[in-house]
């Protein structure tokens, strides 16, 4: 659900929100807080002076992190998730399966592992352009 509180300067919006989100985390409700990137400290600071229960059940966002946890929840993201390690064995598989249909380079069987750095460098390369 969600609920937006609208009103005056002075008004105790604020008041308001932390004292449903105090009672949202003693009942073992989760909630979000959405706020412009400036006052999301602001309000991070004010939630763990709760308790620290209250870090477990509410969660501050500000639209660029409330973009980032959709995107981490829903897919979207495009992150490097892949190391150097696993890069190479990849290509040293992929050089494996096929090395026996090039032509512009012959690989023997067992130096396979000496094209996959050259390999890996051609694609760095070819990406840069």
């Amino acid at each position: 659900m969600v609920n937006i509180l609208l009103g005056e300067y002075g008004c105790g919006k604020s008041t308001e929100i932390y004292n449903r989100i105090e009672k949202d985390y003693q009942n073992d409700v989760s909630s979000f807080l959405i706020v412009p990137e400036q006052f999301a400290l602001e309000c991070e600071k004010r939630i763990a002076s709760f308790s620290p229960k209250a870090q477990l059940y509410c969660e501050v966002l500000n639209f660029s992190r409330l973009t980032n946890r959709f995107f981490r929840e829903h897919g979207g993201l495009r992150y490097n998730y892949i190391t150097e390690s696993t890069r190479n064995l990849i290509m040293y598989i992929a050089v494996s399966n096929v090395m026996d249909r090039f032509e512009s380079y012959k690989v023997s069987k067992g130096h396979e592992k000496n094209c996959v750095s050259l390999f890996l460098q051609a694609i760095f390369e070819l990406k840069s352009y």
